[in-house]
This record gives structure tokens, sequence and C-alpha cells, in this order.
């Protein structure tokens, strides 16, 4: 048995014409956010496998600034998006004299 997409097309109404092509572009719509994520994923993988490695290049224990500050270097990085900010939750509730345990906890 053959299928002939332009015999089926002829043979339906209207409405059905109408979800086709619905379905048709919403499909297409979502390939497009699906390409559109994964270039956006890759990208923030490079972004982050960056910003780990000048972190770790600077050897030793950063303090709080000198992340923040280096976090604010590597704009699209979902790892530098994520201790940024965590480290100005925690400078914010140390600034404001909570102690360090308390600081961290939240």
């Amino acid at each position: 048995m053959e299928i002939n997409l332009i015999e089926m097309w002829k043979g339906m109404g209207l409405p059905v014409r109408g979800v086709v092509i619905l379905l048709t572009v919403q499909a297409i719509a979502c390939m497009g956010v699906v390409v559109d994520r994964l270039i956006m994923l890759m990208l923030s993988q490079a972004r982050s496998r960056k910003f780990a490695e000048q972190a770790a290049a600077r050897g030793g224990v950063l303090d709080a600034a000198q992340m923040l500050k280096l976090s604010e270097q590597h704009p699209g990085s979902h790892l530098a998006e994520f201790l940024r900010k965590g480290l100005a939750v925690f400078v914010e509730l140390r600034e404001a004299g909570k102690p360090v345990e308390l600081a961290v906890d939240l």
C-alpha cells in the first residue's frame, strides 16, 4: 500500500486541512525551540568551563568579593550566575551583621 500525501490532502475537508496546517506550524516551532535550547546550553557550558578554568587558575581560595568580580566577567555562564547570586546573598547577609554560620545556611 502506497501513501500519497497529495491525494490525502485533496480528500481532506477544510477543518481537517486547518488542523493539519496548525499542527505542522506547531511542530516546526517546537523544533526551533529545541535547537535554540541546545545551542544555548552548549554556549553556556563552554562559558562555564572558561569561568571554572579562570577561577582554578587563580589558585587557592578566593574570597567572596574576588569571586563576585570574576563571576561578573562571565555573562551567559550558568555556573558564574549561580555563584554570583549565592555570593551576593551571602555578602548581603554578612553586611547586615549575620554570623557566617547563619549567612551560609540562608
